[in-house]
């Protein structure tokens, strides 16, 4: 079995941690309803949930998936 080497590791600079974003799920299908975490909106209860959260959180994240039938001007429209 080899030994182990031992290495002198720097150490943190501070005890800060680095949070990550949050992140939301949005679903555009070829109906062009919108789902935000499985959950199926209206696009003004869309446009509610989407300012909700960033007032939550200022770096929110939405991750989208739109149907392939859909053209870029709809997706864009989220």
């Amino acid at each position: 079995m080899p030994k182990a080497i031992e290495v002198d590791l720097p150490k943190a600079s501070s005890g800060r941690s680095v949070e990550e974003p949050s992140t939301f799920a949005v679903v555009y299908d070829e109906k062009e309803q919108v789902y935000v975490n499985g959950e199926k909106m209206s696009w003004e209860a869309f446009r509610a949930e989407v300012r909700r959260r960033k007032a939550e959180d200022e770096k929110v994240q939405a991750v989208i998936s739109a149907s392939s039938t859909l053209s870029y001007g709809r997706v864009m429209r989220l």
